[in-house]
């Protein structure tokens, strides 16, 4: 769509505050919708992208101005735009018969028409099978007959619109420059030292944040893309796991050395690989696949129930898989629970009649071998995250729904909190906090569950222009560190 991840995506697009969201919207035989993020340091990151067939938007073939700025707000609100105040502007192109009923639509509210091409800015493609250099954009022509460029309009989006602001002065905390990300951001905090350990998937990088000066001290740079990130603190051992974002290559987990910001080792973990834990009594860890090494279906696509998805034991010392733990299917995150000894793995399970369980999966880490499955309701989707408070025995899970509690002495769910997302959890045990956040329109927020109460009790919010998709907590100083595209937000408590 739009051309984006090719060599020739380049758009035209007028310089932008740090932080400014900037939408491209084309009409044609698909309607293609990209969100950009400009960086503090000039040009523009897309943090999002999406193409919608003619099924989804009702498209040339019957002619439907109302559902194409109904498409392109819910493309967008799915983007975390929510309110007028999200967007700084919105840039149209595409087929000359639709362009003037659009714009009447856009039109009333419009901010101003632009007939002339900007200066040539910055762009970077998401991420794809080979990282992407930001590159110069040189303007293309849009196939706009009535314009000689794109037109710069304000989207309707619930009632209002938007929109050119100035430099965002709404977030009330100290923010630390990193490296870029365009999807969800993971980071893991050394309870020792108090340093913030932040991935950038943009940049295959981790970089290296130390709050007490306020600044980024080192870059590490990695070989794949960065997804879980886990430390431990007593060996010195930084874990990031790389999720085989190459054609053909397989999911890792790369070992860093704390003291020398050095990687020192490289394990083969899964096809897919996603989040990863460190067990703080033994030290071994625990890293997630998708798609496990073992998985090998039949060539009708078959396979042993349960199979699919896996978690690799990973000796700290040899840096090698001493296990593999068939655990279902969409394994994603996991938590362990010290006093059991137990791995709680989010997924999905089927049980002994076949039946697919949503929740979470118990894996016992003295036989490494899954001993039972938590459901959540029926109509849950989307398991994304869990975390444990080790002192109340309570597991947190969000969903695409909800936040979902769960009593680990007594194996069941206790109740729900309306927190949709999939968001990032953290525990503070000392504060009887967990913090949450949403990846779909709640973007600028953190909520705290009062874990005595299981409630919402308060609210952070972190700036208009900041969106934060994913947080690490330092329960020692009760810091919470929100993650931007490009910044750390330090959130102090």
């Amino acid at each position: 769509m739009l051309g984006v991840g090719t060599p020739d995506w380049t758009v035209g697009i007028d310089p932008a505050p740090a932080g400014a969201r900037v939408a491209v919207v084309e009409l044609g035989a698909t309607l293609d919708v990209a969100l950009l993020i400009s960086s503090a340091g000039g040009g523009f990151q897309v943090f999002f992208s999406r193409t919608l067939g003619t099924a989804e938007w009702n498209g040339p073939a019957l002619p439907d101005i109302a559902a194409i700025v109904r498409a392109v707000i819910d493309a967008l609100r799915s983007a975390g735009i929510t309110s007028p105040n999200d967007l700084h502007a919105l840039y149209l192109s595409g087929l000359p018969a639709y362009i003037p009923a659009v714009q009447n639509e856009f039109r009333p509210l419009c901010a101003n028409q632009r007939t002339k091409a900007a200066a040539p800015q910055q762009v970077s493609a998401p991420s794809s099978s080979v990282p992407t250099a930001p590159r110069t954009v040189r303007t293309r022509n849009w196939a706009i007959a009535a314009m000689a460029g794109a037109v710069v309009l304000v989207l309707i989006a619930i009632g209002a619109v938007v929109i050119r602001q100035q430099q965002d002065s709404t977030n009330p905390f100290q923010s630390i420059q990193v490296g870029s990300t365009y999807g969800y951001s993971r980071a893991a905090c050394d309870s020792v030292t108090g340093l913030v350990y932040v991935t950038n998937d943009h940049d295959r990088t981790v970089s290296v944040v130390d709050p007490a000066k306020g600044t980024a001290t080192a870059t590490i740079k990695l070989a794949d893309d960065p997804e879980g990130i886990a430390v431990d603190p007593d060996l010195h051992r930084l874990y990031v796991v790389g999720k085989g974002a190459e054609k053909g290559i397989e999911g890792t987990l790369i070992v860093i050395d704390t003291m020398t910001n050095a990687v020192v080792d490289t394990v083969t973990t899964g096809h897919s690989s996603w989040g990863v834990t460190v067990d703080s009594g033994t030290h071994s860890v625990y890293v997630t696949n998708l798609v496990g090494l073992d998985y090998n279906p039949g060539a009708d696509g078959s396979s042993e129930p349960n199979t699919e998805s896996s978690v690799v034991v990973i000796d700290p010392v040899t840096a090698s898989i001493t296990a593999s733990i068939p655990v279902g299917y969409n394994a994603m995150n996991l938590a362990i629970d010290a006093a059991s000894r137990t791995a709680y793995v989010t997924g999905d399970y089927h049980d002994s009649t076949n039946h697919s369980i949503t929740g979470l999966v118990k894996v016992d880490l003295a036989t490494n071998a899954v001993t039972g499955q938590i459901g959540l309701p029926a109509e849950t989707h989307g398991v994304f995250d869990v975390a444990i408070d080790q002192g109340a025995r309570t597991a947190y899970v969000t969903s695409t729904e909800q936040t979902f509690v769960i009593d680990l002495a007594a194996g069941a769910l206790t109740g729900s909190i309306s927190i949709s997302g999939p968001g990032f959890l953290g525990v503070d045990p000392g504060k009887h906090a967990v913090y949450v956040t949403g990846f779909s329109g709640q973007l600028q927020a953190i909520k705290v569950i009062d874990t005595e109460k299981h409630a919402v009790t308060t609210t952070i919010r972190a700036g208009s222009k900041i969106s934060l998709r994913g947080l690490v907590v330092d329960p020692r100083t009760h810091t919470v560190y929100g993650l931007d595209f490009d910044q750390v937000v330090v959130i102090p408590r």
